[in-house]
């Protein structure tokens, strides 16, 4: 049997139409929905998770790279498709074919978007349409964005230029989940006033959004004239001080076939460095999962100040002098089992000795990290 045999994903398509249905129905008919699909839908798979979105009436799709717009075209999707990172100017025309919407993350991002189509006729005598964009406004997450005095200017580029068309405006927060801090209403206030210049310009008509899956749940005045969800459309609550809540569906499951059942002695290691011993005769089953899959995978970020260094330490300690209660389970039926060792890179162990009727064959549900999960996995849609 192959190793992809072994272990696959399931996606409920079912659970991905309520959870859009729960936005669209937040958000009212008169604002679009933008679906984040980036990072391979956050590892869902992008394509099919595009088409799902497509079909329930999505205004655009989002992702952050040319190459992921690209494999959604030839995955057949016609939504509009939103690229949130600057592209270089070799890229332009083949966006432009591509029926692609760019951001303007900078004024030399304009620059080169103004390079790559040059001389200003060639999308024309190409057959092609004006390439669209959206200006993208820095409000105070410091990764992309026109400041917002500069957004006026870039507009008017755009709209002097015959191979352009600004269709939007937006801006990202950095602190949506803190909605009552002074740092998010800094942000709306920011992108509030750019606004309001970029209409005294005579910019009336343009797709403005800001609201991410935490400002959904937190800023109902964030909805403008679309929001972009990723988060809630794959069954996850962001963390939110709103309290918030909405009646989601998880789409995600992985599981993985038991290769080989071992009984091992007392006394016996477990895994590299042999970090587990056996305290009884054992039965442990092996699974065709491991770090390189995304199993067991989890970010470690560097805190933000003294405070959140010493509550990470002490989590750090917790979670040691608490090992047992810590310890990952994978679950037969319901049933779970506890990791023992170190998972492998592509294989794991399980303590399955108060399971007797785990057998080979038989399918482990999987706790995979699933921004992590490898795209050899196959993932299969159920209806």
């Amino acid at each position: 049997m192959a190793m992809s045999e072994n272990r696959w994903i399931e996606i409920s398509k079912e659970a991905l139409i309520h959870n859009y249905q729960q936005v669209k129905a937040r958000v009212g008919s008169g604002c679009g929905v933008l679906a984040v699909v980036k990072a391979n839908a956050y590892g869902l798979g992008m394509e099919a998770c595009g088409k799902v979105f497509q079909e329930q009436g999505a205004s655009m799709l989002g992702v952050t790279t040319f190459e992921e717009a690209a494999a959604l075209r030839k995955a057949g999707l016609m939504l509009p498709i939103l690229v949130f990172a600057p592209l270089s100017a070799a890229q332009i025309i083949p966006a432009a074919a591509l029926g692609l919407t760019l951001t303007v993350t900078s004024l030399e991002a304009l620059d080169r978007i103004l390079e790559g189509i040059a001389p200003p006729g060639q999308l024309q005598a190409a057959g092609l349409t004006p390439l669209q964009l959206h200006l993208k406004i820095e409000t105070g997450m410091g990764r992309f964005g026109l400041w917002p005095e500069e957004a006026v200017g870039a507009a008017r580029t755009i709209s002097g230029h015959p191979s352009l068309k600004l269709t939007g405006v937006y801006t990202h927060f950095a602190t949506a989940s803190a909605s009552k801090g002074p740092y998010f209403r800094q942000q709306r206030l920011r992108f509030q006033e750019a606004l309001r210049a970029l209409e005294d310009a005579g910019f009336k008509a343009l797709v403005r959004h800001c609201a991410n899956s935490a400002a959904l749940l937190a800023c109902p005045e964030c909805d403008l004239d679309m929001v972009r969800i990723g988060t809630l459309l794959y069954g996850q609550m962001p963390a939110s001080d709103a309290g918030e809540k909405m009646e989601l569906q998880d789409p995600w499951k992985c599981l993985a076939r038991v290769l080989e059942i071992r009984e091992l002695p007392a006394g016996q290691g477990v895994g590299y460095g042999a970090t587990f011993i056996t305290k009884r005769p054992t039965r442990v089953a092996v699974l065709p999962v491991g770090y390189s899959d995304g199993f067991q995978m989890e970010p470690v970020l560097r805190p933000s100040g003294f405070a959140a260094a010493l509550k990470a330490t002490l989590r750090l300690w917790l979670r040691c002098l608490k090992a047992e209660s810590q310890t990952c389970h994978v679950y037969f039926d319901g049933n779970p089992a506890p990791v023992i060792g170190k998972a492998g890179m592509q294989l794991t162990m399980v303590d399955v000795t108060s399971l007797p009727q785990v057998k080979v064959g038989d399918a482990a549900r999987v706790p995979l990290r699933r921004t992590a999960a490898d795209r050899a996995i196959p993932r299969i849609y159920r209806d």
